[in-house]
C-alpha cells in the first residue's frame, strides 16, 4: 500500500486556478431572491386559508343535506306557511288604509313637506 504525502505549499500560485474556479461557480449559482420566498410563504398561506374555508362550506353542505334527508320540508308545510304569508300582507294593508292610520299620517306629511300638497 502506498501513501501519498503531499507537502503544504507556501507558495499561493498553485491555488490560483482553483480560486477562479470557485469565484466562476459562486458566479453561476442563482441566487434566491427574498421576494419570491416571500411570494411563495404568502402562496402558502392563501392555499391554507382556501383549503381551511371549502372544508368549512363543505362541513355546512353536508349538514345541510343531513337536515333535509332528516327532516324533509313537505310541500304541505310551505303551501301553509304561503296562505299565512298572503293573510298577514291582507291584514297589514287594511289596518294602513284606516283613516288616520299612523302610517297615512307619516305618508301625509312627507309628500306635503317635499311636494307642498
Amino acid at each position: 500500500m502506498v501513501l501519498m504525502v503531499t507537502k503544504k505549499n507556501k507558495n499561493s500560485s498553485d491555488i490560483i486556478g482553483f480560486k477562479d474556479f470557485l469565484d466562476e461557480r459562486d458566479k453561476k449559482q442563482p441566487r434566491i431572491n427574498k421576494r419570491s420566498l416571500e411570494t411563495n410563504f404568502e402562496l402558502l398561506t392563501f392555499l391554507e386559508r382556501e383549503s381551511d374555508r371549502l372544508g368549512k362550506i363543505i362541513t355546512v353542505y353536508d349538514e345541510k343535506t343531513h337536515n333535509i334527508r332528516e327532516y324533509p320540508q313537505d310541500t304541505t308545510i310551505i303551501a301553509y306557511q304561503e296562505a299565512n304569508m298572503i293573510e298577514a300582507k291582507i291584514d297589514t294593508i287594511e289596518l294602513l288604509k284606516v283613516k288616520g292610520s299612523p302610517f297615512l299620517k307619516n305618508l301625509e306629511d312627507t309628500l306635503s313637506a317635499h311636494f307642498n300638497f
